[in-house]
């Protein structure tokens, strides 16, 4: 990965090589998952147990890289293979040597929500199945605030794993039938970070910041050289950006590639909403210190 960066610039801070079997749920859980993998896999939303502990891991990879580069705002998964898919492919290669994300979109986020694209899919629903697979966010691509990072990382994996969550939901019920496939299926929405996020989703909308409708579109909104950058003057070094691999290949074409995640130092400039004090293009410096297909 970082011999596909070379010379890029900002460069890379770091790159960490993790062992999937060391993210949740397979910790905890991977032997008894693996006891019944049909139970806890589905063809096509969750192929296999090993690429779900992947996806459920993106939560925590984020954890474990604020913790290890606490000096920046936002924190962003995107997913391996974007930069070769479709729309996503064309902002990831077209935007010469600007800079991306671009820094006037980035200060757009807020500081206390995850940024995220939505499934379309409404959230406010299966209140009476909580964990039969279904997702209104699509994280192909997110950002989460370094204010909110271990609030999100403790609701995240108390939905996966704290009783009567995910996991112990599914150790006690049967499989059901899912009509568009026309069979019966078991847990493995438990193996879907989608489908964790959108319970989060549905019982604290607060924290979500929507972003578009679709996979990868908090990447393709990000970029915008239509206009002049912000803060050209006076803003200093644009921040740097981290990769690591993680997983392996799996049954999801390239979103199951090792995945990376990415950040930069955030917002470099002084946001309109939160500018007041300061001169335009004076750079903010938000140190929240509360407690990733």
């Amino acid at each position: 990965m970082l011999a596909a960066r070379g010379e890029a610039q900002p460069p890379a801070v770091g790159r960490h090589e993790v062992n999937f079997s060391t993210l949740e749920p397979c910790a905890s859980h991977g032997e008894m998952m693996r006891r019944d993998p049909e139970f806890w896999t589905h063809p096509r939303d969750c192929p296999s147990i090993s690429l779900g502990c992947v996806w459920d891991g993106k939560i925590s990879i984020l954890s474990r890289a604020a913790v290890e580069h606490p000096d920046y705002d936002l924190y962003a998964w995107v997913d391996v293979g974007m930069h070769a898919s479709g729309t996503s492919g064309e902002i990831f290669r077209g935007h010469g040597q600007k800079p991306w994300p671009h820094p006037k979109k980035l200060a757009m986020l807020p500081l206390d929500k995850i940024s995220i694209s939505h499934s379309g899919v409404n959230c406010n629903k299966m209140w009476n199945k909580p964990f039969e697979f279904w997702h209104c966010a699509a994280a192909t691509a997110f950002v989460v605030p370094r204010s909110i990072l271990f609030t999100v990382e403790k609701l995240f994996y108390s939905k996966l794993e704290d009783p009567p969550r995910c996991i112990e939901h599914w150790q006690h019920h049967n499989k059901t039938y899912v009509e568009r496939d026309e069979t019966y299926f078991g847990g493995y929405g438990c193996l879907s970070e989608q489908m964790i996020l959108s319970v989060i989703a549905r019982e604290n909308p607060e924290l979500f910041n929507w972003v578009g409708h679709g996979w990868g579109k908090t990447d393709r909104r990000q970029p915008d050289h239509r206009r002049d950058e912000l803060c050209r003057e006076g803003a200093g070094p644009r921040g740097p950006l981290r990769l690591a691999r993680v997983g392996r290949r799996g049954g999801r074409g390239f979103q199951d590639a090792p995945a990376c995640i990415a950040w930069r130092r955030a917002p470099l400039c002084a946001r309109r909403r939160s500018d007041r004090g300061r001169s335009k293009g004076q750079p903010l410096h938000h140190r929240h210190r509360p407690q990733i297909r």
